[in-house]
């Protein structure tokens, strides 16, 4: 039973985190990407959560508490890894600064927490206690995480007002509704809230099932906006750093036209359309593109265009 489920929730979550890719692949842009480490990081929690608490008691008792050392420790780094770039997603999407307190606080307090941990897990392991006294889960650092989510959420819900098109206000504030509802069933069983009244496994399956479909809502969220406004994900160059772009690299009055496009979020399909050229044209562009800039694919292309060091 407990293989049949575990089997379930992974490709549940290759499902995922594979048409979030999809996404992302479609219209190329810094929130998204960071949309997508998240998602990996998140599901990976889910499973791991899964996996760490239910076949922990199936190891050896000598290695029991050399396991729990080990991944509880590396839990707080894929908790705060989590925390970290669901902040920075809706910063980007949103356009806004984010409140200096809560950006600073989305790494030190898992730093302090970590290295607590650490000790603990340390001294705890030198005295060898046995498995059933040891207890060691950093608690706090998943409290920690589900804080920063629901704050960054009531963040971009608020700042959504400010937003400078009705678009990306209404998108803003449906993500942030959709993603709390689901966040808050999640946190309802892994507290208890939600208590199914079964064995141990049912419960830690409800608890991995809502980690995996509480981003489901803001995943299809984000796709309606990317179909109704497609480069909704892009970002804008300065019109100064994008001229010095294409004058380093010899790009022709077509290929910058092109490139913009590209970097914007638009598919070759929708260039084709805008340009009035074949989807074949554009690939040839796009080649051609690569070709003089050194770059193999689009996101080096964002990467070299917002980042990339040009002469002045």
């Amino acid at each position: 039973m407990a293989l049949a489920v575990m089997i379930l929730l992974t490709l549940g979550a290759v499902a995922e985190v594979w048409y979030a890719a999809r996404l992302f692949r479609r219209c190329l842009s810094l929130p998204l990407l960071s949309f997508l480490i998240y998602l990996i990081l998140w599901n990976t929690l889910g499973l791991f959560e899964f996996e760490f608490l239910y076949f922990l008691r199936f190891l050896p008792q000598g290695g029991q508490t050399g396991f729990l050392l080990f991944m509880s420790i590396n839990s707080v780094a894929l908790l705060s890894g989590t925390a970290y770039f669901f902040v920075d997603f809706l910063r980007r999407w949103a356009k806004r600064g984010f409140p200096l307190l809560l950006r600073a606080g989305l790494i030190a307090p898992f730093a302090v927490i970590l290295v607590l941990h650490a000790i603990e897990a340390v001294e705890r392991l030198r005295t060898i206690p046995s498995p059933e006294t040891f207890r060691v889960s950093a608690p706090w650092a998943g409290n920690l995480m589900m804080l920063f989510l629901f704050l960054a959420l009531a963040w971009a819900f608020l700042e959504a007002g400010r937003s400078p098109t009705p678009e990306l206000r209404r998108s803003l504030r449906l993500f942030a509704a959709a993603t709390a509802a689901g966040l808050a069933l999640f946190a309802m069983s892994i507290w208890g809230v939600l208590d199914v009244g079964g064995r141990y496994l049912f419960q830690l399956s409800l608890s991995a099932f809502l980690a995996l479909v509480a981003n489901i809502p803001g995943i299809f969220i984000l796709r309606g906006t990317l179909q109704r406004t497609p480069s909704a994900g892009g970002f804008t160059l300065s019109p100064d750093h994008w001229r010095r772009i294409v004058e380093h690299y010899g790009l022709s009055p077509r290929e910058a036209e092109i490139a913009a496009l590209v970097l914007s979020g638009k598919s070759n399909r929708d260039i084709a359309a805008q340009v009035y050229i074949s989807p074949e044209t554009v690939k040839r562009h796009i080649y051609n593109i690569y070709q003089k800039t050194g770059v193999k694919n689009r996101l080096q292309l964002m990467n070299l265009a917002t980042v990339g060091a040009i002469p002045k």
